[in-house]
């Protein structure tokens, strides 16, 4: 936004990012321009912006490091219920769900084809920061999240490990090139005949 304004005079670009607003609903209304979401609506125009990797995390204690896409369908289904399944410890897998209005849940069950069917066992968590900290505090749980939040995570020392999963390591290059399976697409969200300065953000981004 700061880089837009500097190349476009007079333009300013306003950011509202409030996990309260309902970004899609002031687009419709007329009160935004431009919503950052992962889910197209069919009223309005979508722009692909960007692959989000979503991060499986458990605990730095825990000793599974590596899964498939098949096993981990089955843990979020609720058709495998045990750490010993997956050569861990003889522990019951404590799923942490992400908070409905958070979108990442439907970015992972989509990406997993498990829509409708996942199974919580522990208490949702509404933010990345929130799974962090509650990953790294119970070895037998694990949770999902952006990424971007878990590689820094790392970075910083939180004991928590991003899963392998089906031999391939989660990070930016396989992401993009779709090796890693957990990803969800981010689109701009605009009026169908957005005004020119909107489509001078739009292109510019």
């Amino acid at each position: 936004g700061r880089a837009f304004e500097k190349t476009h005079p007079g333009a300013a670009v306003d950011f509202d990012w409030d996990r309260t607003v309902k970004a899609v609903l002031r687009v419709k209304a007329g009160d935004a321009q431009v919503a950052v979401t992962d889910q197209p609506d069919p009223g309005l125009k979508s722009v692909p912006i960007a692959w989000d990797g979503i991060a499986l995390i458990v605990n730095f204690a825990n000793p599974v490091n590596e899964v498939t896409t098949a096993q981990v369908r089955d843990v979020f289904t609720g058709k495998m219920t045990r750490w010993s399944d997956l050569d861990g410890g003889d522990q019951a897998i404590e799923v942490l769900p992400r908070a409905a209005e958070d979108n990442m849940q439907f970015g992972l069950e989509t990406s997993l084809g498990i829509a409708g069917r996942f199974h919580a066992t522990g208490t949702p968590v509404r933010t990345d920061e929130k799974a962090l900290r509650a990953v790294s505090g119970r070895d037998r749980a694990i949770s999902y999240l952006s990424l971007a939040s878990a590689l820094k995570a790392q970075e910083d020392g939180i004991p928590i490990r991003i899963l392998t999963i089906d031999k391939v390591e989660a990070g930016q290059p396989t992401v993009r090139s779709g090796q890693y399976p957990l990803r969800r697409r981010l689109f701009f969200l605009t009026a169908r005949s957005p005004d020119p300065i909107t489509e001078a953000f739009i292109a510019f981004v």
